[in-house]
């Protein structure tokens, strides 16, 4: 995985690029066209879920820490008025953040610069239909972040660097969120 404009800043050590999950593509319909949507090979087996009620506009859950490699399944449920985030950082801050927002129907996803690679920083946004659930399937290996939206019916991988283990974050921004785990 890698791409001409940021490729050149990999870091070397302990090796250059990575390769992404393998993947089954798939036809799904969305607004009365045909999409082409996209899953791992081997789908994520979660453990038996847990419950928990993200509030205050600034209240968060911390849904774990972890060291390389990590699969993980969450699932927020909201009203439609609802913004929320799930944040993948550590110690030295947010390196990916994921935004949704119900009310608009997008979702926001930003890499964060850093010291390792600084040319890194970006944003990226696409839309989203929206359902009362949102269910994101997390998977990191070394440095390769692959988020699989809803099923696959939206896909994010970006190459992160960090120094240190992991902290998968949700919280919300505004109204109550459910977070399943």
């Amino acid at each position: 995985m890698s791409n001409h404009q940021t490729g050149k800043d990999y870091p070397t050590d302990p090796w250059r690029g990575a390769q992404s999950l393998p993947r089954t593509l798939f036809l799904f319909e969305e607004a009365g066209r045909l999409r082409l949507g996209q899953r791992p090979v081997q789908p994520l087996t979660a453990p038996d879920a847990v419950t928990e009620t993200v509030s205050d506009g600034g209240h968060s859950v911390q849904i774990g820490t972890f060291d390389t490699p990590f699969a993980r399944r969450v699932s927020l449920a909201s009203d439609d008025r609802s913004r929320f985030r799930l944040d993948l950082g550590n110690d030295h801050g947010v390196l990916l953040g994921i935004e949704v927002d119900r009310q608009t129907g997008t979702i926001d996803f930003h890499r964060a610069r850093d010291d390792r690679a600084p040319a890194f920083e970006t944003h990226t946004a696409c839309a989203m239909p929206m359902t009362d659930t949102v269910a994101f399937d997390v998977y990191f290996d070394g440095y390769l972040a692959e988020i699989f939206i809803d099923g696959g019916r939206r896909v994010y991988s970006a190459c992160i660097f960090p120094k240190t283990p992991l902290t998968l974050t949700a919280a919300s921004l505004g109204i109550d969120v459910i977070v399943r785990i």
